[in-house]
């Protein structure tokens, strides 16, 4: 359901087309991974200094 809300979002909000959808989706969960990971090693340098 999650996902159907957020095809919706993309679509009517942002003025997505559908074939679209799917690559945005990808490069939004491949953004997410990498920032994550971003901050995993940033925090991991500052995990003495609290």
């Amino acid at each position: 359901m999650i996902l159907d809300a957020r095809r919706f979002l993309y679509s009517e909000h942002c003025d997505l087309s559908p074939g679209l959808y799917p690559l945005v989706f990808g490069i939004n969960v491949m953004a997410m991974a990498v920032f994550s990971r971003l901050n995993i090693r940033l925090l991991a340098g500052r995990a003495g200094h609290a």
